[in-house]
This record gives structure tokens, C-alpha cells and sequence, in this order.
């Protein structure tokens, strides 16, 4: 490939021509020369990216917020590519090959995840709890396991270029997220206590956080990338520690509540948010391949809202659940 400042002229070309045949390569594409192949539909295309979306791969350009540049399997065609990709083909080269990989790690850990959820009631009888309330309390764990995978999932994978390896991204975020999660949980009884207004606005303050991080990383990062590792960790952490701190409250807080409308279902809870994390993990490298890192953190955010959504339902049903009137005694078995 070879690229001038200003077009080149006649007599360049004519030497581009006679290098070309004389170390045996083929001209895939030339100014002036009438030569149809992609290349040369897409340079002289009048709309690249029409022509983008329809050719048989994604060659859209690769971006910051979907680094995945060897993948390129056309999202209409995934399941075809799973179901039907060749070895020998061209399109199985590269990352496209760990496609299958990724999607039969999901369809294994639904498999898993299942298994575990239904052996209890199967093997020993165990049933899940149909306490007033409990049920749709219990979906709260489900939704912050998931939104937590998928903003520690999203934020790793936005570091890399920052840090400049994914064993140091992978190490310095993991490290931030669960430290200052076991400190926001260590706090959560003093900082929360019992109140549910105050959960609600901590997961409302996870999702702006989350959303906020993802629009602020992205040019923050680009623009920082020069420093020195050390102090670049540093900026890490520091970013990254707020949004941990806040994250690691919901959790203690929902279970203690959870304790007091029915304790049994506590072992639910951990069950629930272990297996919401498992395949969360897989579901945000899906949604970063496919939508982008950025809009993988902000799933993450929504996840929050849905508990806080969750939080906010019951709170509301037991404040409309009459109490029984005074002097009279309420029987019940």
C-alpha cells in the first residue's frame, strides 16, 4: 500500500505499475486504472458506509469503543457462522474462530447455572419462596449481580489501552472495584442502615456513575494515555474507587432486608447473584463486540435502575398492605 500527500501523477503510477509486475503482485487498485474488485468499489463508492453494511464481512473502521478489529462476521450472519463455519474458510481466520468458542461458553454456563438453581428443588425438595413479596425482592440480586459483571467486564476492557496491557487493566481494575466494594459494604450499615430511600439513591447514583465513566473515559484516557504507568494506575484507581465504593453498598443492605421479610431465602439471594455474575461475564463480551464498551457500561447502569426499580415496588406494596385494626386479633395458620 502505498500513500502520497498529493495525487499522484502519471509517471508515478507508471512506476507503481512496472514495481508492482516485476516483484509478481497483483494491482488491486490504482488511480486511473479501470480495475473491479472491492477494493475499488468501496475507495469510489458514493456511500461508503451503505456499502459497508452490505458487503459479505464487517470491515467498518474499528474504534476505541469496539477494539475488536480481527472480527469480521456480519451481525446478520452470526448464527450461520456458528452453525456452519469452516476451518478452511477465510472468515473462521483470526478472532472470528473464537465466535463459536464464546457463544458455547454461554450456552455452558446457562446450562451450569440452571443445573445448580433447579438441583435444589429437584433433589431435595427445596422450593423457591412464596413469601409475600419475596420473589420480586429476590429478582433485585439478579439484576445487581449482572450490572456488576458487566461494568467490571466493560471497564477492564476500556483500560487496556490506557495501561497499555490487559494483565495490568484486568489487574488494576479488579483491584480497585473490590476494594473499595468491600469498604462501601463495610460501610453500608452505618452509611444505608435499614432505610430504603437511601439504597434507592445509591443505585441511582451507581447508574450515573456508570454512565458518567463511560462517556468520561473515553476522551480522558485518549488524552492521559502519554504518562508514565505509575502514575497512570494512580489516575486509575482514583477514577475507578468512587464508582466501587457505591457499588459494594446495595448488597449487604438488600440481604439484611431480605433476612427480615424471609430469612430462608437469603440462600437464594447468593445463588441468584453468583449465577447472574457467571453469565453476566459472557453477556458483556457480547455486548461489547456487538454494541460497544461504551454501551456496555451503560446496560450495566440499567441493571442498577432495575433494582432500584425492584427496591421502590416493594417498599410501595408494604406501605399499602393495611395493618389490623386496633383492638382486634388477627388468627392465622
Amino acid at each position: 500500500m502505498l500513500i502520497a500527500r498529493k495525487p499522484l501523477g502519471d509517471a508515478e503510477i507508471a512506476r507503481a505499475k512496472d514495481l508492482f509486475t516485476a516483484a509478481g503482485m497483483e494491482t488491486v487498485y490504482l488511480p486511473g486504472l479501470d480495475v473491479h474488485n472491492q477494493f475499488h468499489d468501496l475507495l469510489l463508492s458514493p456511500n461508503p458506509a451503505e456499502y459497508q453494511r452490505n458487503y459479505t464481512f464487517d470491515i467498518t473502521p474499528v474504534t476505541d469503543n469496539r477494539p475488536f478489529f480481527f472480527y469480521t462476521v456480519q451481525p446478520r450472519d452470526l448464527w450461520n457462522f456458528v452453525k456452519n463455519a469452516s476451518h478452511e474458510s477465510a472468515d473462521y481466520t483470526a478472532v472470528n474462530k473464537a465466535l463459536p468458542l464464546l457463544f458455547g461458553l454461554m450456552a455452558i454456563s446457562i446450562v451450569a447455572t440452571a443445573l445448580i438453581l433447579l438441583a435444589p428443588p429437584l433433589v431435595l425438595g427445596t422450593r423457591l419462596p412464596r413469601h409475600p413479596g419475596v420473589l420480586r425482592f429476590l429478582l433485585f440480586f439478579l439484576f445487581i449481580g449482572t450490572g456488576y459483571i458487566l461494568i467490571e467486564v466493560g471497564l477492564i476492557q476500556k483500560f487496556v489501552l490506557f495501561l497499555g496491557h490487559p494483565t495490568y487493566a484486568l489487574t488494576v481494575v479488579i483491584f480497585s472495584l473490590l476494594t473499595s466494594s468491600g469498604l462501601g459494604s463495610f460501610a453500608s450499615r452505618k452509611v444505608l442502615g435499614g432505610d430504603e430511600g437511601r439504597l434507592i439513591k445509591a443505585l441511582g447514583c451507581v447508574a450515573l456513575l456508570a454512565v458518567l465513566l463511560a462517556f468520561l473515559v473515553s476522551g480522558l484516557l485518549s488524552t492521559l494515555v502519554w504518562m508514565p504507568l505509575s502514575l497512570k494506575i494512580a489516575i486509575t484507581v482514583a477514577l475507578l474507587m468512587p464508582l466501587g465504593f457505591v457499588m459494594g453498598m446495595p448488597f449487604p443492605t438488600a440481604l439484611r432486608r431480605l433476612e427480615e421479610m424471609h430469612a430462608p431465602s437469603v440462600r437464594w439471594a447468593w445463588s441468584l447473584n453468583a449465577a447472574a455474575s457467571v453469565l453476566g461475564s459472557v453477556g458483556a463480551l457480547v455486548c461489547g463486540i456487538y454494541l460497544g464498551l461504551i454501551q456496555t457500561l451503560i446496560i450495566g447502569g440499567l441493571f442498577y435502575l432495575a433494582a432500584l426499580v425492584v427496591v421502590a415496588r416493594t417498599a410501595s406494596a408494604e406501605v399499602a398492605v393495611p395493618e389490623a385494626a386496633p383492638g382486634r386479633v388477627v388468627l392465622g395458620h
